[in-house]
């Protein structure tokens, strides 16, 4: 028999607990990263760096982490392939479905049945800009799951070196260079707090995980525009602090 227990993602404001070293700025940046999910902020060394951290977990090959995003998509969805596809598109900045569906060479409306499945799954969500209207289409998908959305951007395209044993350069010399865009993209998920409850399995799974569903975010920027500084975008993310 399966076991399967409701659990809720943690709050931004809560992971000064798990990180009392950390400022608010590394708590913003944890967040972007692994979210709310109490597993995955146990398996944290508190006093370690988040560098030191992302590497032990996602960047060596006997990584706790590093295979998880495949192994909730193999666990939970028949196609895992097409969905990985999705979710990897939308984590390079694709975030309508009609865009999607032009990188993975598919019709939209079927696209559009895949997104609603992640979307019931809680690893995406949909989100509108301050300025359209109220009943309007135009869509854009955003990434609920940080984990995933991370681990899509830069540890998918890096696998053959991590796996060579050069994780610490990975972050160094690809990760780092590129994570203020990344920073900038993370914000719609990161600035909303967890609002319903999320699914997580019990013995007999890999290991234990939980989504979230993401409603409005109170303090989102517009979509449509250039994104904002990376301090304006800061001193935003910190009110999520409370």
């Amino acid at each position: 028999m399966t076991l399967r227990l409701e659990v809720r993602q943690l709050p931004l404001r809560d992971l000064s607990g798990f990180f009392p070293e950390y400022s608010a700025e590394q708590l913003i940046e944890t967040y972007a990263i692994f979210g709310g999910v109490p597993y995955y902020l146990t398996l944290f060394d508190p006093y370690a760096s988040l560098r030191e951290n992302v590497i032990n977990l996602l960047l060596k090959e006997t990584g706790t982490l590093i295979d998880e995003p495949n192994i909730l998509l193999q666990s939970e969805l028949r196609e895992p392939g097409i969905y990985a596809s999705i979710v990897a598109a939308i984590s390079e900045g694709l975030h309508s479905a009609g865009d999607i569906a032009t990188r993975l060479q598919m019709p939209t409306t079927a696209v559009g049945q895949y997104i609603d499945r992640l979307e019931r799954l809680h690893l995406v969500s949909s989100v509108r800009s301050l300025d359209a209207a109220e009943k309007s289409r135009n869509k854009r998908f955003v990434l609920t799951d940080r984990l995933m959305g991370f681990w899509h951007r830069f540890v998918r395209p890096n696998l053959t070196a991590i796996n060579g044993g050069y994780g610490t350069e990975t972050y160094d010399q690809y990760i780092q260079r590129r994570f203020p865009e990344y920073m900038r993209g993370a914000f719609e998920g990161v600035c909303s707090g967890p609002r319903s409850p999320s699914s997580r399995r019990g013995p007999g799974q890999s290991s234990p995980r939980s989504r979230q569903h993401l409603g409005p975010c109170r303090l989102r920027y517009r979509c449509r525009g250039p994104p904002p500084r990376r301090d304006v975008l800061l001193r935003r993310m910190q009110v999520a602090l409370g």
